[in-house]
């Protein structure tokens, strides 16, 4: 996307600009304003009429990307925020936030630390949510996908698989009562076999199959004094 203006700032503006990304006063540089037809404006400065080097890019909408540039692609260290006041650190590769070391800050105080591929929450990661929930574990394609574990205000804790947001495969489940379940689930459900120690409240364990969180005739329960 090729400019439809572009001239030089001003003195004040390039100081401005300094300040803003630390650049020691002895080092040249020709920091441009660029005008878009689709409303975007870039600062920084290029190469070619090609965002090249540093600057920052609001777009019409109200997105504000700063960042490395190269050859017209985010390609370094940045920060980038949505209209919607989402806000994205880390290093970008090829116009996509990539790498171990990344964050993503919502509006509403949750914050995302871990890695991302391609823009997307992948891998290893951390979640910090803002009723004071927490997920540590793995990721896929944006969701809770791999081994992790949940812990929530109330002193519930799962630690286990997950499969697209849900728990499924084999997990451990404590919960605020004291029952703790242990097997297989299915759609954060208990499915499967699997082993529910309800002794800290009802002095029962039972053995077996579930079916959708219902233990199964086949099963086997025991009555602890």
């Amino acid at each position: 996307m090729e400019p439809i203006h572009q001239f030089a700032v001003s003195k004040e503006t390039e100081a401005n600009f300094r300040i803003h990304f630390m650049i020691d006063n002895n080092k040249e540089i020709e920091v441009y304003s660029m005008v878009y037809a689709n409303g975007a404006v870039y600062l920084g400065e290029q190469k070619n009429k090609k965002k090249h080097g540093l600057g920052a890019m609001y777009y019409a909408e109200g997105d504000v990307h700063v960042s490395r540039w190269c050859d017209d692609i985010a390609h370094g260290s940045g920060v980038y925020q949505d209209q919607r006041g989402i806000r994205h650190v880390g290093i970008w590769k090829n116009g996509l936030l990539h790498g171990e070391k990344s964050q993503i800050q919502y509006p509403s105080g949750t914050l995302y630390e871990g890695e991302v591929e391609r823009g997307v929450m992948s891998g290893k990661g951390t979640m910090y949510y803002t009723g004071g929930d927490m997920y540590v574990g793995e990721w896929g394609n944006g969701q809770l996908h791999g081994k992790g574990t949940m812990r929530y205000t109330d002193g519930e804790e799962y630690t286990g698989e997950f499969e697209y947001n849900e728990r499924s495969g084999y997990g451990k489940c404590v919960w605020p009562s004291g029952a703790i379940y242990e097997g297989e689930w299915r759609d954060s459900e208990l499915h499967g076999k699997g082993t529910l120690n309800a002794k800290a409240y009802d002095s029962r364990i039972y053995t077996g199959p579930w079916v959708k969180s219902v233990q199964q005739e086949e099963g086997m329960t025991f009555q602890i004094k």
